[in-house]
């Protein structure tokens, strides 16, 4: 995207099933590249521009590994790895672990930056649209990628004001869909691109009460030129707040 030099490397790999397979990379004048694969509302593959604000705290924060060595700190069972680099320095630790104080406001800013601010500007991607009584993917961005319909299965988790789980559901998209007046087999992959959609099965018959929600997880396959990766969606959704007219 820029031949701006880059100015940190990040990738996070590994863990129990759907793994992560999640990457970042930064330009010295705030362009980023970045593919994102599990637990957010979209996945896929962004392009964009940090502001001035955001591209300075990760600069600075680059600039006080001044004095920081190379560090490792080994993943947990199962656990994704993340591996950093910027500054002539490396950092290899769990996403869940706690960095060394030289390593911390930088590997904080860039978790946040993949999580948050990465997926405003998709180039290639799927995203999440949830209800409490609908649910849909939706085409993200101005390029096309692939998706396996036939690997889509959506999981809802009934939660209760108190935190504690008061439910769950699960539901897959049916092998055969309406074509005209016939019914005709389902595609496995399909080609997305602006203005696609995909109506996902709800059919899960639970009314939210005043400050109960959903977790809405829908698991998938997407393609690029890499070939298949398996993705995660994520969408949380709050019970309707009614007010009197």
């Amino acid at each position: 995207m820029t031949a701006a030099p880059v100015l940190l490397r990040f990738e996070r790999r590994g863990g129990l099933p759907p793994r992560d397979d999640e990457e970042l990379r930064l330009g010295a004048d705030g362009s980023f590249t970045a593919r994102r694969t599990i637990g957010g509302p979209a996945i896929g593959s962004f392009e964009g521009k940090l502001a001035k604000a955001p591209l300075g705290k990760l600069t600075a924060a680059i600039d006080a590994l001044a004095p920081a060595e190379n560090a490792t700190i080994p993943t947990p069972r199962h656990g994704a790895t993340e591996v950093l680099e910027a500054g002539g320095r490396t950092i290899r630790l769990g996403s869940n672990e706690v960095p060394p104080k030289p390593w911390r406001p930088l590997v904080s800013g860039v978790r946040k930056l993949l999580e948050d601010e990465v997926v405003d500007s998709p180039h290639a991607a799927v995203a999440l649209a949830a209800t409490a009584s609908a649910a849909r993917l939706e085409h993200a961005g101005d390029s096309r990628l692939e998706i396996n319909l036939g690997s889509v299965a959506v999981r809802v988790i009934h939660v209760g004001d108190d935190g504690l789980v008061l439910g769950r559901w699960a539901g897959r998209l049916v092998e055969q869909v309406r074509h005209g007046d016939e019914l005709v087999d389902r595609p496995d992959w399909v080609t997305a691109g602006p203005g696609w959609s995909a109506t996902l099965p709800f059919d899960h018959a639970i009314a939210l009460k005043s400050g109960e929600w959903f977790q809405v997880w829908v698991g998938l396959q997407i393609r690029d030129a890499d070939g298949p990766r398996d993705g995660q969606l994520y969408s949380p959704v709050l019970a309707p707040v009614f007010t009197d007219a």
